[in-house]
């Protein structure tokens, strides 16, 4: 039912759709093919770890789904990492919103509502609570830029920036002042640019290599 997608996300030639009352599946834009995703309960969010593996949560838990040989119509296998994360299960019990995977590192960043920041490291590090303030109530996004910071939109307090690249566990985020609060959107496109839209239409974009901030206004007709 393609009414109940909620997100669709983008990894090669692949997209990903997903809902919290939607089992979710993958279409391949080169060969069409579509293919059910193997993840028992309806995904809150994933992300691509490589080409065969990708990384998922539901309400309560996070796993790995790989796919034999990369390819999408091939064997699908899973294993939860709940095992891992049990500590923290009453921190992640219908909490988790949003994640985002730092590759680079190897580190798993998950937006827990009203909850802070879990980081996950891939590199055996234990697992990291961190605070965010106390205004950001819930997490609907989160993006590292190319400069390293992480962005932060949120459903009523506009847009946090980490104030600073380094990824730490102690990490202080404050309000982009350029946007008001409010509910925010956020999108990072292939040329690095964040994308931001708000509930009055407004659509901000923000250029990481120059620091440019643009606006513009999305208009209605009936």
């Amino acid at each position: 039912d393609l009414a109940k997608v909620e997100k669709l996300k983008f990894f090669g030639d692949n997209i990903i759709l997903h809902g919290k009352a939607l089992k979710p599946f993958c279409f391949n834009v080169k060969t069409n093919e579509c293919t059910w995703l193997n993840t028992g309960d309806p995904v809150i969010d994933i992300e691509q770890i490589d080409t065969s593996r990708y990384i998922y949560a539901t309400w309560n838990s996070i796993s790995v789904l790989s796919f034999e040989n990369g390819n999408i119509t091939s064997t699908q296998s899973t294993f939860s990492l709940f095992d891992k994360l049990a500590p923290y299960a009453r921190i992640f019990r219908n909490s988790i919103e949003e994640m985002y995977y730092d590759s680079k590192n190897q580190v798993l960043w998950v937006g827990i509502t009203g909850k802070g920041l879990m980081k996950i490291s891939f590199r055996g590090e234990r697992l990291k609570h961190i605070e965010i303030p106390p205004e950001i109530k819930t997490v609907n996004g989160l993006t590292q830029d190319i400069n390293g910071y992480i962005w932060i939109t949120t459903d009523t307090r506009g847009i946090f920036r980490s104030n600073t690249n380094r990824l730490s566990p102690k990490m202080d985020f404050t309000r982009w002042n350029i946007a008001k609060e409010g509910r925010y959107i956020q999108h990072q496109d292939d040329f690095g640019n964040l994308w931001f839209g708000d509930s009055q239409g407004t659509i901000t974009k923000y250029t990481p290599v120059n620091d440019n901030t643009y606006n513009l206004k999305v208009l209605y007709s009936l």
